[in-house]
């Protein structure tokens, strides 16, 4: 008997198929604009000591100290297709991995060549909204599982950055506490591309230390940096910023596309600013203000987000011609032309990324130790302060 719903359901899945698996999508919805290809290198690292170790093994019976090293390769395919918005279809696969281990017991490296051993040479597809695939390595230890997550915890936005010529967001955070005599530090940096999302470098770093014992002392690490997808996105990668002049401050408004900017027209009466936009290609607005500016109105749906000193708002991804209305607290004096991308945002210098690339991987246990003996060597030197204070 046919069942036109199982009929449909079926069209619908080899239609979802077929633009995963053809190389080049050219149908009534879609249109293949651009492919890159390129790598990602992985560095996971534990070291644990005392009281740690514990924690960390599949054998609880562990003692004494540890360190253990994994790096690891992902080769990936990106294809960018473009309708009223940009759909990303996304192939990654481990091509390689290498373990290195000292101190722990066998089972935990054994854990690991097991689980990477069956992502070795699978082939993962994956499509959406923007490229997220899951690189990032994690040791759950609770359950004593390993797995590779997506970065969906990390697209947050504290300042607008230049990443090999492409305009991308970053995230920092820096947290440290102490608690039950305890130092709990947490490190994380991120810079993805703006319009894709595509993950570009990941640092990830928490550490425990015991300030009444220096042997007893955590860190995971996680770090993850490109090769050839920051570059094969600036061959696409446009923008263009006006500059907005008030009386005691500067904003800006940026319009970052793919392969073509909009034809932008800006006009201006007292507080209030219109824009004329034709566009070809969808495009992504950003506004960046000083944090005592703002926008009262706007015709279109931004997010705001408080950055260290200034307030940015996004727009969502648009790909209509339209006139744009916005209302900030004060009058705008002049609109200029801003040209060239690095003179209006944080471009990421060669030093850092050869601190965030190769640097790391010569990144050993000593800086840590050390790290560690100098936390511990001022606390006891502090306590010994204030037992003297306390006795005279």
């Amino acid at each position: 008997m046919f069942n036109a719903k199982k009929y449909a359901m079926l069209t619908l899945t080899l239609l979802v198929i077929s633009l995963q698996f053809v190389p080049v999508v050219n149908t009534i919805f879609y249109r293949e604009i651009y492919v890159l290809n390129g790598m990602y290198t992985g560095i996971f690292e534990i070291v644990a000591s005392g009281i740690f170790v514990k924690n960390i093994t599949v054998n609880s019976t562990s003692s004494g100290s540890g360190i253990l090293r994994v790096n690891y390769e992902f080769e990936i395919w990106i294809h960018v297709l473009e309708s009223n918005n940009y759909t990303y279809i996304y192939s990654y696969r481990l091509i390689g991995y290498k373990t290195w281990s000292r101190g722990f017991n066998r089972d935990l490296e054994e854990l690991i060549n097991a689980t990477l051993d069956k992502y070795l040479g699978r082939t993962i597809i994956s499509s959406g909204k923007w490229v997220d695939p899951a690189l990032i390595l994690t040791y759950d230890l609770n359950t004593k599982k390993l797995y590779f997550e997506r970065f969906n915890l990390y697209y947050d936005i504290t300042a607008v950055s230049l990443y090999e010529d492409t305009v991308c967001f970053e995230y920092k955070k820096y947290n440290e506490l102490i608690l039950n005599n305890k130092i709990h530090r947490e490190i994380k940096t991120f810079y993805y591309d703006s319009l894709s999302k595509t993950p570009l470098y990941l640092y990830d770093y928490y550490a425990i230390i015991d300030l009444t014992d220096d042997l007893n002392h955590f860190y995971i690490k996680r770090v993850i940096f490109e090769d050839g997808i920051g570059h094969g996105l600036s061959k696409i990668s446009r923008s263009k910023t006006k500059l907005l002049y008030y009386d005691d401050s500067t904003g800006k408004i940026s319009f970052v596309s793919y392969f073509s900017m909009p034809d932008i027209e800006l006009k201006y009466e007292n507080n209030t600013l219109y824009i004329n936009l034709k566009a070809e290609h969808p495009y992504l607005m950003v506004i960046v203000l000083e944090n005592h500016d703002y926008i009262n109105y706007s015709s279109i749906r931004l997010k705001p987000y408080m950055l260290r000193t200034k307030t940015l708002y996004l727009s969502d991804i648009r790909y209509t011609n339209s006139t744009l209305t916005f209302i900030f607290n004060e009058p705008i004096v002049k609109i200029t032309d801003q040209q060239g991308n690095a003179t209006y945002i944080h471009e990421v210098t060669t030093s850092e990324k050869n601190y965030s690339s190769s640097y790391i991987l010569f990144y050993t246990i000593v800086f840590n130790i050390l790290a560690i003996v100098v936390s511990y060597s001022v606390s006891k030197f502090i306590a010994r302060v204030l037992k003297l204070i306390v006795q005279s």
